[in-house]
């Protein structure tokens, strides 16, 4: 996680960019209904379990009562928490660029830029279960080893997980942005 003042001098510049994720919340009547399916689940899980572990070691009900309070609280957190950080958009300002709770990194400790384009057999998951989408990401690296606004597993850019895809008006637009604040560009 960052810290939270890092980004907040970041956003107080003036906005020269913003381009949103495609990704959307998940709407407050579906999390309504997420949580009232999961929790009845829950409820006849625990309805049945002096039944389904009546001749069971103890360590098996333990492990029974446990898979099943851990599969509501993943629920639950999948759905209050990744459901809500999907609104959040790439905001690139005078003093740096922002992407929170992922990325903020001010105009000096940006080293290069390159464009990475996700199409065809490349496309990143998209925000339904059997998506896929297509675009164009910007791909940078900071001063350092340790390269936060890349995927460690694939070194792709970090921008492509959360479906921030620029249009060609905003790609000219940040190269612009990029170019005055005297960061290179990369192939």
């Amino acid at each position: 996680m960052l810290e939270k003042s890092k980004t907040n001098e970041i956003l107080k510049g003036a906005t020269l960019l913003r381009v949103a994720s495609l990704q959307k919340p998940i709407s407050k009547r579906s999390r309504k209904i997420v949580i009232a399916i999961s929790t009845f689940v829950f409820i006849i899980i625990l309805a049945f379990y002096p039944y389904m572990t009546k001749d069971a070691p103890s360590i098996i009900k333990v492990f029974y009562f446990a898979g099943a309070t851990g599969l509501y609280l993943l629920v639950i957190f999948l759905t209050f928490f990744l459901g809500s950080a999907k609104e959040n958009a790439l905001i690139i300002t005078d003093k740096g660029l922002a992407f929170w709770p992922i990325v903020a990194e001010k105009w000096e400790d940006i080293e290069s830029y390159s464009w990475e384009e996700f199409k065809g057999i490349n496309r990143v998951p998209g925000p339904t279960v059997f998506s896929s989408c297509e675009g164009v990401t910007l791909r940078i690296l900071i001063n350092g080893l340790f390269q936060r606004c890349l995927e460690s597993r694939t070194s792709h850019s970090i921008f492509a997980t959360y479906l921030i895809f620029f249009s060609p008006e905003q790609m000219a637009t940040a190269e612009g942005i990029l170019k005055q604040h005297g960061i290179k560009k990369t192939e």
